[in-house]
């Protein structure tokens, strides 16, 4: 009795601490997550503007 309440007791302590962990890879892709959208547009902003010089200095080319 007292040793299957320690094995339980010890496997609920397991599942706790992987639940911890997996909560915190959560918070931490959920954190990248929510930057991407900032890094999408740095990246596309500074491609528009590299394709736009290049556009423009075309333009006053024969």
């Amino acid at each position: 009795m007292l040793r299957r309440k320690l094995k339980e007791s010890r496997k609920a302590l397991q599942n706790r601490n992987q639940d911890n962990q997996n909560q915190y890879k959560n918070q931490q892709w959920g954190r990248d997550i929510n930057a991407l959208p900032y890094f999408c547009c740095r990246i596309l902003s500074n491609r528009l503007k590299i394709f736009l010089a290049i556009t423009q200095t075309q333009k006053y080319l024969p």
